[in-house]
């Protein structure tokens, strides 16, 4: 299975993070800390700092990250470390050839938004908003 995975399209790792990331977002709104608020909240100052593409790529993967730790589900958070790595390599040799669309400091903040406000429908909109426009894109390359 693993070997599949690591074979497997842009696309494919692109849709499950989509899949991932909503689900995360959703659970953290309804089961995030006061902590897990300040540390998403630093995750996103990160990554707002960031400088290059190598330092942008990992500040965004980290914060992701935290929004999924931020649900306390011990399967999610391994299975996200794993896409989320597999996302990374891909995007990166997918960027040698072709721009990406990365989403904005304010989609992301959105996610933070929605989930401080325990808003569990909006924490999953602003997810998607976050991925599905850089689906599309690599849709249209592909």
């Amino acid at each position: 299975m693993l070997r599949r995975v690591e074979r497997a399209s842009l696309r494919d790792v692109f849709e499950v993070q989509l899949a991932y990331d909503v689900q995360a977002a959703r659970l953290a709104a309804r089961r995030r800390t006061d902590a897990d608020l300040a540390r998403l909240g630093e995750l996103l100052s990160a990554r707002a700092a960031a400088v290059g593409a190598a330092e942008f790529g990992a500040a965004d993967s980290r914060f992701h990250l935290g929004v999924v730790e931020a649900t306390g589900n011990v399967v999610l958070i391994e299975a996200c470390r794993f896409f989320l790595r597999r996302l990374g390599e891909a995007l990166s040799t997918l960027r040698l050839d072709q721009a990406v669309p990365e989403a904005s400091q304010e989609a992301h903040q959105a996610v933070v938004d929605a989930i401080a406000r325990r808003d569990v429908e909006a924490a999953g909109l602003a997810a998607a908003a976050i991925i599905e426009p850089s689906l599309a894109a690599l849709e249209t390359l592909l």
